[in-house]
């Protein structure tokens, strides 16, 4: 058994087993990187509708940049049957791996490898270091988001049949007692003499049936609608807004997003939904990145494209604009919004709030 497997044995056995698989996976990723020798190590979720949510990653100092226009060199070559080193030239190369344990086949392990030799027609394969590395280091993914997806199976079922359990109660116990109070009403309505007391009677009778009418409707809705977690509206707003900007924008996202307070993960998604409006509106892009991190009590999102820019004091000014509104939003919640222009062209909007109401 080699020193690397020793160490990795010891990053797992140090793992608390309740912890989110987020934050497993990030530290198999900052264990992997230096263990390959590579630039980055990324864990893409590709989803069926064709969102590449990046769920981890571990990327050398000084690398983002190289290694963002890799990933999206990389784009094309995700799914689930590529498991072949891919060149994307003559200095860098990218292995896509899928985890071997993933029953639904959807989930990705990326590898950026750095090729420092200068000579074009070196071996470009792994070393049996190497590959025992990415071979355990792949495992583990695959059996977490395996053990993940059952985890959150069993939650939906749960909840479904608490979902169940509601529509029956009400159905069978709280209709049926506002019924049964609604003809006691009208038994009493008419043997009564008053008629001022009858027509308040009828009144009451009235409200009761519009009482059994929303109960229903709440019931109708137990029955056939299934709730959706943050993520899966996430993946759906990327889907929407790659129809109007004519391209798939990237999402990460990173720690635990079904814990999070509703009313903050509705500011969240009403705040991404406005950012992309935005891009697609003024920006004139060709790209765009989501990110979207929940930890240490903090929720972050932050949007960053490559079109033509804003002036941050542009947007202080109109305080009817989106941006102006997404500021107010965040101060409502203890946060802020910065507007940082790149260098070149773009723009990065970062948007930070408490993930717990006060």
């Amino acid at each position: 058994m080699s020193a690397r497997t020793d160490q990795l044995i010891e990053v797992v056995q140090a793992l608390d087993p309740r912890a989110p698989a987020d934050e497993v996976l990030l530290r198999l990723c900052r264990f992997a990187r230096p263990a390959l020798g590579a630039a980055g190590v990324i864990v893409v979720l590709p989803h069926d509708s064709g969102v590449k949510e990046v769920r981890a990653g571990d990327i050398a100092p000084g690398g983002r940049v190289m290694m963002r226009n890799l990933f999206e060199s990389a784009l094309p070559f995700l799914g689930p049957d590529d498991e072949e080193i891919t060149h994307l030239s003559d200095e860098h190369r990218v292995l896509v791996l899928r985890a071997p344990c993933d029953p639904s086949g959807h989930v990705i392990a990326i590898w950026f490898v750095d090729e420092d030799d200068d000579d074009a027609d070196s071996d470009r394969s792994l070393t049996h270091a190497q590959r025992e590395v990415l071979d355990m280091v792949a495992e583990l993914i695959g059996a977490r988001l395996d053990q993940g997806g059952r985890a959150s199976a069993a939650e939906a079922r749960a909840i479904r049949r608490e979902r169940d359990r509601i529509s029956r109660d009400l159905h069978d116990v709280v209709v049926q007692q506002i019924f049964a109070a609604g003809l006691q009403t009208q038994r009493t309505m008419r043997a009564l003499g008053d008629d001022a007391a009858r027509i308040e009677l009828s009144e009451v009778v009235d409200q009761l049936d519009r009482v059994i009418r929303d109960v229903r409707s709440v019931i109708f809705e137990l029955e056939h609608t299934e709730g959706v977690g943050v993520r899966d509206s996430l993946h759906q707003m990327m889907v929407e807004y790659a129809r109007v900007l004519g391209f798939m924008p990237g999402l990460r996202t990173a720690g635990d997003m079904d814990r999070l307070d509703a009313v903050v993960g509705d500011h969240m998604l009403a705040t991404v939904r406005e950012l992309l409006s935005n891009v697609a509106k003024h920006a004139e892009a060709t790209s765009c990145r989501v990110y979207v991190v929940h930890e240490d009590g903090v929720l972050t999102v932050e949007v960053d494209d490559d079109g033509v820019g804003i002036c941050e004091d542009s947007w202080r000014e109109g305080h009817r604009s989106g941006l102006g509104n997404l500021d107010l939003r965040a101060q409502l919640l203890r946060g802020s919004l910065e507007v940082i222009p790149k260098r070149t062209r773009g723009v990065t909007v970062r948007w930070s709030v408490q993930s717990a109401k006060a």
